[in-house]
């Protein structure tokens, strides 16, 4: 009996020794692609400089409209206002556009055109359609605009235009 315990053991031992090299760990390189988007900065003096009435300019990116009058301005996503003549609702004329970094949403009172650029708040006299001023500006009324699936922006390094 001692005989055949032994020889189990062995043989054992045996499969043992020919299984176990079976077991190494296969090497395997993963590659993984992704995006990354860095945040593109404008400095608070730059955007608090660049509101000005401009030429006409086609639209590329139409937002919010608003009527009012024979005027109907329409924001352009991010980049500011068009101020179009619909005096002869026919034939409509594109007169000026308002370049407004940041612009997204926009309000008429009489005179007084209000509108957002990222962190401030405008006010516009907009009784020349062709010649659009500044009136009062209203230095971070609103928040920080808020990124979703994680984007952080730092504020300390002026406003995001993009990513």
């Amino acid at each position: 009996m001692k005989n055949n315990t032994l020889q189990t053991l062995a043989s054992v031992m045996i499969l043992a020794v020919l299984l176990l090299p079976s077991c190494k760990k296969d090497k395997c390189t993963q590659t993984i692609t992704y995006k990354k988007y860095d945040p593109v900065y404008m400095s608070y003096e730059e955007l608090r400089n660049s509101v000005k009435t401009e030429g006409p300019q086609a639209l590329k990116k139409p937002g919010k409209i608003y009527l009012r009058g024979s005027y109907i301005f329409v924001n352009e996503v991010d980049k500011g206002i068009h101020i179009i003549d619909n005096s002869n609702p026919s034939s409509p004329q594109n007169i000026s556009f308002i370049s407004i970094p940041g612009n997204m949403d926009l309000a008429v009172s009489g005179n007084t055109l209000y509108a957002d650029s990222y962190i401030d708040l405008l006010a516009l006299d907009i009784s020349n359609p062709q010649n659009v001023t500044v009136t009062k500006r209203v230095e971070n009324a609103l928040p920080n605009r808020i990124f979703t699936n994680g984007y952080y922006a730092d504020p300390t390094q002026g406003v995001v235009i993009e990513w």
